[in-house]
């Protein structure tokens, strides 16, 4: 995954927007694209890209980035969704530093479990520092 855009509508504009700044960020013009099915996503490929970016639409394909944020999905289920386009981009920002900050990917129970309380520590010596 190279970046995630937000936006209240899902257009052809929108897309071009969404992968001119990934294209920008990254410097880097993509051999294969994997999305859902959404047809604005097509020719935002095709004006963006060039013809050697191959695309693949398919809807268990990027099964692996949709479960990445199902974390995510189920919190603002709790809230009963968002007011504003505004709330979910602030919301996700720091859901998934948080979230960043106290993963222990490929480390075992005990490791993970000596080194929660000082992750604790240093996020609420973090914490204190902005508040």
């Amino acid at each position: 995954m190279v970046d995630v855009y937000l936006s209240d509508v899902r257009d052809q504009t929108a897309a071009e927007t969404f992968f001119e700044q990934a294209q920008k960020k990254t410097d880097v013009i993509p051999t294969q694209i994997t999305t859902d099915k959404e047809k604005a996503l097509h020719p935002a490929i095709q004006n963006v890209f060039t013809n050697n970016t191959k695309h693949r639409n398919s809807k268990y394909m990027n099964n692996r980035i949709e479960q990445d944020h199902r974390n995510i999905k189920s919190r603002s289920k709790v809230m009963k969704g968002f007011k504003n386009i505004f709330s979910p981009l602030t919301f996700c920002t720091v859901f998934e530093e948080i979230r960043n900050f106290f993963r222990n990917k490929n480390k075992s129970r005990a490791t993970r479990r000596s080194t929660v309380v000082s992750k604790i520590y240093g996020f609420n010596k973090l914490f204190a520092m902005v508040a």
